[in-house]
Formats: C-alpha cells, sequence, structure tokens
C-alpha cells in the first residue's frame, strides 16, 4: 500500500476503511505494509471505522512496539542520494506498525474482535494453556 497525495480528501468521503494485515500482536497492534498506519490512523482522525482483516493463525502472542526491529527493507537503489550527503542511508521498510488505538475491530473467521481483545484469541482458541 502507498500513500497518496489524494489520501486526505478521499478519507473524508469513505464510510469504513477495511485493511489487511500480516500478522497481529497481543498488544492489538498491526504488522502491515508500509503506509497501512497512516490510512488508519487518517481515518480515525476523521472518525472513519477501520476494520483490519486477518486470519486468527497470523495472531502473535509477543507484542511489537515499533516497526523497526524486526521489519525488511526494500530496494534502496530505487533512491537518488544527494551528492551533499554521499554517506546517507536510505532506509526503505516494506512494513509499518499500526497502533491498536486506530483500529475499529478485527475481522476473523471467528469473528469481530476488538483490538483490546485480541491477547485473549490464541488461548480462546486453545492455542495456549495456562
Amino acid at each position: 500500500m502507498h500513500s497518496s497525495p489524494a489520501l486526505p480528501s478521499l478519507v473524508t468521503e469513505a464510510t469504513t476503511v477495511i485493511l489487511g494485515a500480516h500478522s497481529l500482536h497481543s498488544n492489538g497492534a498491526v504488522f502491515s505494509r508500509a503506509g497501512t498506519a497512516l490510512v488508519a490512523m487518517m481515518a480515525k482522525q476523521h472518525s472513519v471505522p477501520v476494520l483490519v482483516c486477518c486470519e486468527t493463525y497470523k495472531f502473535s502472542e509477543g507484542v511489537m512496539l515499533d516497526g523497526f526491529g524486526k521489519n525488511e527493507l526494500a530496494p534502496s537503489h530505487l533512491f537518488e542520494t544527494s551528492p551533499q550527503a554521499p554517506n546517507l542511508e536510505i532506509l526503505n521498510p516494506l512494513y509499518d506498525l499500526t497502533p491498536p488505538s486506530s483500529i475499529t475491530a478485527v475481522v476473523t473467521e471467528v469473528g469481530l474482535i476488538p483490538p483490546s481483545s485480541i491477547s485473549s484469541i490464541p488461548m480462546a482458541l486453545g492455542r495456549i494453556t495456562l
């Protein structure tokens, strides 16, 4: 997903934003293609509900606090560096992290789940035991 300059005007026309997810973490954060977080945060700012479609096998018991720690990088040769900054290294992450506060609900094969309840799903499905 790439952000568009038209996004601010398009989001005001939307009634619902539907996004996909690479993974969903126990704190409700969504790890997805770069640009997803911007779309979700802009939608929330305009009171547009944000639904994330994610199968439960993509749920992670871990917690991610930022999108940098375990990210893949896209090729940086697509960008030209300035001759004034020859040591500049381009960082082009493929994914970003959407905070749970920007998500209305997660759509799964077991139903609609609020981000605040994500941590209880693996136990409810019998994937972890106490």
